[in-house]
């Protein structure tokens, strides 16, 4: 395989999809302007070893290729919205409104910003510690908080049983959302059960 296809961020199949979209959002970026494409070109000549030609932005700009994965991280320097896009294209809208609020919330320092991950509400600022668990928060966790916010009283035979897993790894699981402060076992140990604290 030669090394230009091994260096393609994105698979073959989606690459005019993709080149297509990021056209869309570089026509969007400099659409009140004049000479976007010279414009793209200054943006990213400082960061390329070799300056890419005004052929291949152009080709960008009108969606004729995707840029491989140095040209996509270059151009996501100057352009950050990029970041989101990528995050859409590959179906983790989850994480694209994440980092669209913290950017929101670095921007306007506001107090307490929400935001939503499969139904499950964080805390920005409160959990800023936490962020990188934040992120690494797994199906079987979501599962589980939400069944408990359903009122279920379930344990970690149960997340076992539904994440196929194994019962010492349900209980980090379980571990990691009490942690987060979204759960907590209430009762003796024998007879208790986990809530979810909304």
């Amino acid at each position: 395989m030669s090394s230009a296809n091994m260096d393609q961020l994105f698979l073959k199949k989606f690459r005019n999809n993709v080149a297509n979209e990021i056209a869309k959002f570089l026509r969007y970026e400099h659409e009140n302007e004049g000479a976007a494409i010279k414009r793209i070109g200054a943006s990213i000549k400082k960061e390329l070893d070799e300056v890419r030609s005004f052929r291949t932005v152009r080709n960008w700009y009108e969606g004729r290729c995707c840029p491989n994965l140095y040209s996509f991280i270059t151009l996501a320097k100057a352009y950050p919205g990029l970041i989101l896009l990528f995050l859409n294209l590959c179906n983790r809208s989850d994480l694209a409104i994440l980092v669209s609020t913290y950017e929101k919330v670095i921007k306007t320092k506001e107090d307490h910003p929400q935001v939503q991950i499969y139904k499950v509400d964080f805390d920005i600022l409160n959990q800023e510690k936490n962020w990188e668990a934040i992120l690494d928060i797994n199906m079987r966790q979501i599962w589980f908080y939400e069944q408990l916010k359903e009122g279920q009283k379930i344990s970690a035979k149960h997340l076992a049983h539904f994440g196929k897993v194994g019962i010492a790894t349900a209980r980090r699981d379980i571990q990691k959302l009490k942690n987060l402060g979204l759960v907590c076992f209430v009762g003796a140990r024998k007879n208790g059960y986990y809530i979810a604290i909304t």
